[in-house]
């Protein structure tokens, strides 16, 4: 019974992963926050709070109680920062889904913060010329179009570009440039370039077509 209790975080998180499964969702909140006690008070703390954490951020997403996922996932997301348990990627995951979160609140502004340490952290951690940072940076951009942000929004869409375009053959970027160009001709349709956006929407026709 004691080396049960020393270890009680791991029932809880099975518990909570099993009722997850099963659909049995106030059952997996109670054991998620069981185990973030526990998480408190054991050995390997801060690998067990982000596991906890994480738990927790996916149970609100799922039950559409955003504001609750938000709060666990940005202590999720400072964890990952502060710790050295963790590295530039781990970070960048959980950042990650924190602008996720944010955009599902239209909260435009915070997610394009959040966006914008992403894709600082993939340049640090993967390279400037990784397949991530194409994707990000259109993700950025989009944000940064409907933010009104245009010439920042162009600047990133041209540097997805010409990453997506070299890198469509070989790693199979093609969907990815795709939805590059088109948010490109948003940004071109919102800025009175139809002519240019018009060419870009070809461009897109072209490759869906290849």
């Amino acid at each position: 019974m004691a080396q049960f209790l020393k270890n009680g975080w791991q029932p809880f998180i099975a518990a909570g992963d099993r009722a997850m499964t099963e659909n049995r969702l106030d059952d997996a909140e109670a054991n998620f926050h069981a185990a973030l006690v526990e998480a408190e008070l054991s050995n390997n703390a801060d690998e067990r709070l982000a596991v906890t954490l994480d738990r927790l951020c996916e149970l609100y997403q799922r039950t559409s109680q955003l504001e609750l996922a938000e709060k666990f996932c940005v202590s999720l997301v400072m964890l990952k920062k502060e710790s050295a348990a963790f590295s530039s990627l781990d970070e960048m995951k959980a950042m990650l889904k924190l602008s996720k979160i944010y955009f599902l609140q239209s909260k435009l502004a915070q997610a394009a913060f959040s966006t914008k340490c992403v894709l600082e952290l993939s340049e640090r951690t993967l390279g400037i010329n990784h397949p991530a940072v194409g994707v990000v940076s259109q993700q950025l951009a989009d944000l940064y179009t409907d933010l009104g942000s245009y010439s920042e929004a162009e600047y990133l869409y041209r540097r997805a570009l010409n990453l997506q375009r070299d890198q469509r053959v070989n790693q199979g970027m093609a969907p990815q440039l795709v939805h590059t160009l088109r948010g490109y001709a948003n940004l071109l349709t919102r800025t009175h370039r139809s002519a240019e956006a018009q060419n870009l929407m070809a461009c897109a026709a072209s490759y869906l077509a290849a």
